[in-house]
């Protein structure tokens, strides 16, 4: 098995999963062409905003949930994301999925300010190769991925990568393997999905 594939653990009584999944924002540095929530740089951002974070991961707790998930659009366009992640973390397990190509300087910065053992970063990474990677995400994101997430690595993050099963690279996965082990991420830290069930950066 090149990687881990996505399934729903056990959720608690009554429900059938324990992983909230939170949509942040809308909008996007990328325009990624399989996008299920249409995000782009220029989509509105319709933020749902700390408040209704905060109560949501209040009610998680409250359910059951043992995990929450934070996506978009590009989580990291929002100047409150550090605040929700750090809010999130200190009750639940969190991860956020991104694209790690803002996560550098003072976004950076902000982010090791929360780090704690609970949370996860999550990179979205669909290549080996620029090539792959870049057919559905934009030229030139690749590198600036793999840079993020060497710098996230560099800083302590456990990082995990989201893999979307494409055209260009579902022949290729045991490449994409090799990569993340390159990177010092292990198999159970990578996750594929089939290119309709993406949901977010």
């Amino acid at each position: 098995m090149p990687a881990t594939p996505e399934s729903a653990p056990a959720g608690p009584p009554g429900l059938s999963f324990s992983k909230l999944w939170i949509y942040t924002n809308y909008d996007c540095n990328l325009r990624c062409s399989y996008c299920l929530a249409e995000s782009a740089p220029g989509a509105p951002r319709r933020a749902i905003g700390l408040d209704a974070v905060r109560r949501l991961v209040d009610e998680a707790v409250e359910l059951g949930f043992a995990e929450v998930h934070f996506t978009g659009g590009e989580p990291f366009l929002l100047d409150d994301i550090y605040a929700m992640l750090a809010y999130a973390s200190a009750r639940l397990r969190t991860g956020v999925l991104t694209n790690a190509m803002l996560l550098r300087g003072r976004r950076l910065e902000r982010l090791c300010a929360i780090a704690n053992d609970r949370l996860r970063i999550r990179v979205s990474l669909d290549g080996a190769t620029a090539e792959d990677h870049d057919a559905y995400r934009g030229r030139g994101s690749w590198a600036k991925t793999v840079e993020g997430i060497r710098l996230l690595r560099e800083a302590g993050f456990r990082v995990c990568l989201s893999t979307t099963e494409t055209p260009a690279n579902t022949l290729r996965l045991a490449e994409i393997c090799a990569l993340h082990r390159d990177l010092g991420i292990p198999e159970e830290d990578h996750f594929v999905r089939r290119e309709h069930a993406h949901p977010g950066p």
